[in-house]
């Protein structure tokens, strides 16, 4: 895709949220309207509806960063619409790109992006229990933790060998912001399929550099030393939150779906038994499907509680208001003494 195209796509999606925005904006202004890229909704808006039951809101789907970073600029800065009530919810990707400030109404997640928050080792067990069935207590056969070892060491054997994919693709997106090119980065023509082999028991790659640059037509070749010094600099224990999420969901599906066909056969190595596990999970339905086991960052239950009550809605001022009055007014009845000063 060329950068005029990708500019124009960014372009077509911002207007349309934008009149979406205004549309709901304009039927109900007490309702919070939640900026979301692509389908992270299926991820976010479950935790909204958990966190802050009581919330009322409405999503739009704005298809890219780019686009929800522009419309936070537009509504933040408009007469009209800039005390409206708002919530933006942003991916950090490489971190390269800057972020506007703004607590009140931005979240960014901790990792990548939120494909980060199903791939780990605790989310794998919440799976094992509600989908395979396997109880983590007892465990009398050892099948919960033979699953779950297994797991970790094709989790972490992924991370390894899709590193100096990581790597490569971060060099690409750094060059892109750095510099202006006539063309951009297209990820979806990885075809991830065919650069891995994940099995249960086996994880490996297949690809090169000159792979990639072949199949991306890539615009930045890279100086293999100082991509090989990258990867090595990204073995630390926060790797798993760095590495672009959709290679992690790929990880996860290809795992869940071969593991899953080897419990419903006999004789497999992980299961004692033969079982029924219908789980499927697609590029389509991974973020919905696995949703409710997906991992809920203390930062983004601050942020969705934050919400529940705008700081800028009157009515909220004044309940909160008459409340401390209350309680003030109480405390004066059991405690007499209290200097007045103190309420």
């Amino acid at each position: 895709m060329s950068r005029l195209e990708s500019m124009r796509q960014s372009r077509d999606s911002y207007s349309v949220a934008f009149m979406a925005f205004v549309k709901v904006h304009g039927e109900d202004s007490a309702i919070l309207v939640c900026f979301f890229e692509g389908k992270d909704v299926q991820y976010f808006g479950p935790r909204l509806d958990m966190v802050a039951p009581g919330l009322r809101w409405e999503h739009v789907s704005c298809g890219g960063k780019t686009a929800v970073k522009r419309l936070y600029e537009l509504i933040s800065g408009h007469a009209v619409y800039r005390d409206a009530r708002v919530a933006f919810f942003l991916d950090r990707d490489y971190g390269l790109d800057d972020v506007p400030s703004d607590p009140d109404k931005i979240y960014c997640t901790p990792c990548y992006s939120v494909e980060n928050l199903y791939a780990t080792k605790e989310v794998f067990e919440r799976v094992l229990q509600a989908e395979f069935g396997l109880p983590k207590f007892p465990d009398s056969e050892g099948c919960f933790s033979r699953n779950v070892d297994s797991y970790v060491r094709a989790l972490d054997r992924f991370i390894e060998v899709a590193e100096l994919l990581n790597q490569w693709v971060f060099v690409q997106r750094k060059h892109e912001i750095e510099s202006s090119l006539p063309r951009v980065l297209d990820a979806a023509k990885l075809r991830l399929s065919q650069m891995f082999e994940i099995g249960l028991e086996r994880v490996d790659s297949t690809y090169t550099v000159f792979d990639l640059e072949a199949a991306t037509g890539c615009v930045t070749p890279c100086d293999l030393v100082d991509l090989h010094a990258l990867v090595i600099a990204a073995a630390t224990p926060e790797r798993i939150q760095k590495m672009r999420g959709k290679f992690l969901s790929f990880f996860v599906r290809e795992y869940l779906t071969k593991l899953a066909l080897g419990a419903n056969s006999e004789g497999s190595a992980l299961f004692p038994d033969k079982r029924r596990v219908s789980l499927r999970p697609s590029g389509t339905n991974f973020l919905s499907e696995l949703s409710q086991y997906a991992e809920t960052p203390q930062c983004l239950v601050r942020f969705i509680r934050s919400l529940e009550m705008p700081a800028s809605d009157p009515s909220a001022i004044g309940g909160r208001s008459i409340l401390v009055r209350l309680v003030a007014w109480f405390s004066r009845l059991l405690h007499p003494f209290t200097s007045r000063n103190a309420i």
